[in-house]
């Protein structure tokens, strides 16, 4: 017995050979060599006088490729800016094989930036290949200009050798000051297929300062109909009124003016907020519908220009008092222009739907005539928890 399973062992070492073989030399099938490639940093999307649709990237060039130039923090250029034109996107980006001998490779796009005529159009055809693609990332961020696209992606930045990645800081930084956005490609796309929530995006611009050095801002906020058409845009303060609702603000600092004393510079208060919560609360009241939004904050006074020596306690009753009009003021702001625009960027129609599903199902048809003659009440509570002391 012992003799037979000895010489069944070679054959059978053999036959797992022979299986497992063609396993080991098996590779991905669409797998591309990275030297191949071109790796894309940032990209933006205009149309040209002929109607085509211009593609432009930022291209990581490579270490040893890298050019002593006056762009980026160091004074090297780390990356290069191409252009390429299609009737289709998926047609200018493979047409960059002409100018570069390598395909695209937008596995690490970090920003997408749409000029306002492109995001004119549907954007949920603009963003079909981007959505398609499976090297594309969903967490890229996308930005909207009144510039041409290709205008910010040629910008250069002092501190960032690669100017796409500093335009994701600013982005990221809108989590302490709210005056614009963050939003990514899942995020905008998630908005399209929501049943009541208009998409947006943040506003990005060229601003040229004094000494004549132009400089990338991101000022506002770009607002989309229930067609996924750009329909305007949302100043500053309105765009940080919108994000004091939907939860996209981890800090930011209100000025406030002493009681009674609103044109002196010496009646300015900055009450850093450190912690926010808000609501949506959805009714119907005789089968109309009516939105309750509540946001309650906590804050510091971080800086007072005041001389005025008045009670601690009647301070921050009246800091307070100010904050919760500030709040409820840009609140209020960012709605009325929403409803102007006829724009649901609030996702009410999302709180309809999700508490109330039937009664949404009746009027989600008719919610673009509806929402422009909302009701909201605005519910605001700010409690200052110190009004702080100057140290020694």
């Amino acid at each position: 017995m012992l003799n037979i399973k000895t010489k069944l062992f070679p054959s059978i070492i053999i036959i797992i050979f022979v299986c497992l073989y063609p396993l080991i030399l098996t590779s991905c099938w669409n797998r591309v060599e990275m030297k191949e490639r071109a790796l894309v940093m940032g990209t933006g999307i205009d149309y040209t006088e002929d109607d085509l649709i211009e593609i432009t990237t930022q291209l990581l060039l490579p270490v040893e490729k890298g050019v002593t130039g006056e762009g980026g923090g160091n004074g090297e250029d780390a990356v290069w800016v191409a252009q390429s034109t299609g009737h289709t996107i998926f047609d200018a980006v493979r047409n960059y094989i002409t100018k570069t001998g390598r395909r695209l490779f937008f596995q690490y796009n970090e920003i997408l930036v749409i000029s306002d005529e492109v995001a004119e159009d549907d954007m949920e055809i603009v963003l079909d290949f981007f959505e398609r693609d499976h090297e594309i990332r969903l967490n890229q961020f996308i930005l909207i200009t009144e510039d041409n696209a290709a205008d910010i992606l040629e910008a250069t930045h002092e501190q960032e050798q690669v100017p796409a990645e500093a335009i994701v800081d600013m982005v990221q930084g809108q989590n302490f000051l709210g005056k614009g956005g963050e939003v990514t490609l899942f995020d905008f796309t998630g908005d399209i297929q929501s049943n009541g929530t208009s998409p947006h995006a943040p506003k990005i611009i060229i601003e040229e300062e004094e000494d004549g050095e132009e400089i990338l801002k991101i000022e506002g906020i770009a607002v989309f109909d229930h067609f996924d058409k750009l329909a305007g845009f949302l100043e500053p303060d309105q765009a940080r009124g919108l994000n004091w609702v939907a939860g996209n603000l981890d800090t930011t600092v209100l000025v406030v003016n002493e009681e009674g004393d609103s044109e002196k510079i010496d009646g300015k208060h900055s009450i850093e907020v450190i912690q926010i919560d808000s609501s949506i609360d959805p009714e119907f009241e005789n089968n109309s519908p009516e939105i309750t939004v509540t946001v309650n904050i906590q804050g510091n006074v971080g800086e007072k220009q005041s001389k005025t020596e008045i009670p601690i306690e009647d301070q921050k009753k009246a800091l307070e008092r100010q904050s919760a009009t500030v709040i409820e003021n840009e609140i209020k702001s960012a709605f009325e222009k929403s409803q102007e625009l006829n724009a649901d960027i609030f996702g009410f129609g999302d709180a309809l739907y999700n508490h109330y599903p039937h009664q949404w199902q009746e009027i989600e048809d008719e919610w673009p005539e509806i929402y422009p003659e909302l009701t909201i009440n605005i519910d605001v509570e700010a409690n200052v928890r110190r009004t702080g002391v100057i140290r020694d």
